[in-house]
């Protein structure tokens, strides 16, 4: 087993924090041939997380390695997540938990209709978990633990935390590596969808601790409300807490909201609600580089960088993609099948979809 980087640069810190290894690293890292000659940059490249693993890949597996070994450490045996009806998150929570023997519930959201809403559903409740639509935020946990009849390890809403975060700041070191390497130059900017906000302030935490100057663009894809960088900054510290409790020799570093920059104009009408920029990003990516994105995350991320990347072509700069998700087929379904879901999520199945439903 290769230790990942961030443990090399601080064996304290891998010492004594748990981890179950499940994806394998590091992720590869492609240069856009086809589509940056479309650019006023020097070079376009896209770090592929969703080939981390065929089924847990995407964005969430570097978290969830650390989450799922603090609930074995705790004897859980059950998990508790929350989401939004066609989470990514809850899909590799689903799968990753299932696969070391947890039991999985997670409380839905509503949220728009789209094909990959029916499909992951599909892929969790085929996997075992119990899927729970609400409509509060929060359930009490009180009333989930009794649901459960268990004391279930709660991962929060996006699988976002301190701890789970240190999976990005090791993706940084990666990336520190394969510049150190000759890979690809560093880059100037550093794109990622911006939602529960840990993969963002993982990353540029990582970027200052590894030496790189690499400026992390933010996407929202969530609310702006909530997407801004002073949310990502107070993130970083609470990152950089909880590594340095563990390992004094991780060094003090402290990121303020400039050293960020946040794009929220790529939004559209609200948290996965498809775009017409996103569907063409979507098309174009997809013809030029056989990419797949989704409407809610990758689209709206890959249209956001597209655009700024255009306006600071003067700049003739290196820009570097994160490219969060994994494209699943869902297993075959019956109307059957429908009926023994909640009432709440058989709608998902009888309703219309939106009409930029960009994914096959």
């Amino acid at each position: 087993m290769t230790t990942p980087p961030l443990f090399s640069e601080f064996p304290m810190l891998g010492a004594r924090l748990p981890r179950i290894p499940i994806g394998t690293w590091p992720t590869p890292i492609q240069r856009l041939n086809n589509f940056e000659h479309e650019l006023p940059v020097a070079s376009l490249w896209v770090k592929r997380e969703d080939l981390s693993d065929p089924q847990c890949g995407g964005n969430k597996l570097r978290g969830l390695e650390f989450l799922l070994a603090d609930a074995e450490r705790h004897r859980a045996r059950a998990l508790l997540t929350f989401g939004a009806a066609g989470s990514y998150h809850v899909r590799a929570t689903v799968l990753a938990g299932r696969r070391l023997g947890f039991d999985v519930s997670a409380l839905l959201l509503p949220q728009p209709n789209a094909e990959y809403v029916r499909r992951n559903i599909v892929i969790a409740r085929a996997a075992g978990a119990r899927l729970v639509p609400v409509r509060a935020p929060l359930l009490p946990l009180a009333i989930a633990r009794e649901w459960l009849h268990a004391r279930p390890y709660i991962i929060p809403p996006g699988g976002t935390s301190p701890l789970s975060s240190i999976g990005q700041v090791n993706a940084a070191f990666e990336l520190r590596d394969a510049v150190r390497s000759g890979t690809l130059p560093e880059p100037d900017y550093l794109f990622v969808a911006l939602g529960s906000l840990g993969t963002a302030a993982g990353l540029a935490l990582g970027c200052k601790l590894s030496g790189l100057k690499t400026r992390v663009v933010g996407v929202t894809v969530f609310a702006r409300w909530y997407c801004t960088p002073a949310r990502i900054a107070r993130h970083t510290g609470r990152i950089a807490r909880l590594m340095r409790a563990l390992d004094p020799n991780v060094p003090k570093v402290r990121l303020v909201p400039e050293d960020v920059v946040v794009l929220g104009q790529h939004l559209g009408r609200g948290y996965a609600q498809f775009t017409q920029d996103g569907l063409e990003a979507a098309r174009q990516l997809r013809e030029t580089e056989a990419l797949m994105l989704d409407g809610t995350y990758t689209a709206k991320a890959y249209s956001g960088a597209l655009e700024y990347l255009r306006a600071h072509g003067q700049q003739n700069p290196h820009g570097l993609i994160w490219h969060t998700y994994l494209h699943l087929p869902a297993p075959p379904w019956s109307a059957a099948d429908v009926e023994r879901l909640p009432r709440a999520l058989q709608a998902y199945f009888r309703q219309p979809l939106q009409p930029l439903d960009i994914e096959p």
